[in-house]
């Protein structure tokens, strides 16, 4: 990515992976209003039906996203990795539609919510590559609900674990899963044997290595993205 001509130290967006979203220039514009925060784990970014005031970029850690169910339970709908953006659905809607929770020490770049939509109102082209984003974000919750619906166990794991990466990341990819075994069933709509049944036997079969349960290391990427998208040869018991 093109880097800022006032230095990266002093213009963080230059390091928070928008590329296409705005120019180094515009970026540059930005020096003063974007700032680090840093979370504990358990620490809540963001609350759900609260007022949409800060949108962010998730640096390093992850954060799990959820909804309050109407029994009062909570639902788990995901889990954010690196570069993901975060809150920004509040550019549309005023307040935020789930809430973010760090699961581990997590630390993101921050913007005000009225200084991004000064950003967009100022630059249209900007402002086309957010509904670009947008959309992007919308086909992500397609998807889940598709491979809730269609996707065996397996397939539905497989894809869990890929939404963990980037296409950049070092093969093979050592993976933190700061979930439990409870919560990825929830979120996947499987019953926790199954989760803990198909990651063993992923494992046996030598798509992954299993360090801890939290510490995951992806070694044969292409068969999990076979069995990610129910392509003939790649299969495990569920």
């Amino acid at each position: 990515m093109t880097r800022c001509r006032c230095g990266a130290n002093d213009c963080i967006l230059c390091e928070a992976s928008l590329e296409g979203f705005l120019t180094a220039a515009q970026v540059c514009q930005m020096q003063g209003v974007v700032s680090h925060r840093t979370y504990a784990c358990g620490s809540v970014l963001f609350r759900e039906g609260t007022p949409g005031e800060r949108l962010h970029v998730l640096r390093e850690g992850y954060v799990k996203l959820m909804t309050g169910s109407a029994d009062g339970h909570e639902q788990v709908l995901g889990l954010a990795a690196r570069n993901r953006l975060l809150g920004f659905e509040t550019l549309y809607e005023p307040r935020y539609p789930y809430t973010g929770q760090a699961v581990t020490h997590v630390m993101t770049c921050s913007i005000r919510r009225a200084d991004m939509v000064r950003v967009l109102e100022m630059n249209p082209s900007v402002s086309h590559r957010m509904l670009a984003y947008m959309n992007e974000e919308l086909e992500r919750a397609r998807t889940l609900i598709r491979d809730l619906g269609l996707k065996d166990a397996s397939g539905r794991i497989a894809s869990f674990l890929l939404s963990l990466i980037t296409p950049r990341d070092e093969r093979p990819v050592r993976v933190s899963v700061p979930l439990s075994r409870e919560e990825i069933a929830q979120m996947l709509g499987l019953a926790t044997e199954t989760v803990s049944r198909t990651l063993s036997e992923m494992a046996r079969k030598g798509l992954i290595e299993r360090h801890s349960p939290t510490d995951i290391v992806l070694t044969e990427i292409e068969r999990i993205e076979a069995l990610a998208h129910g392509r003939s040869g790649e299969s495990v018991g569920a």
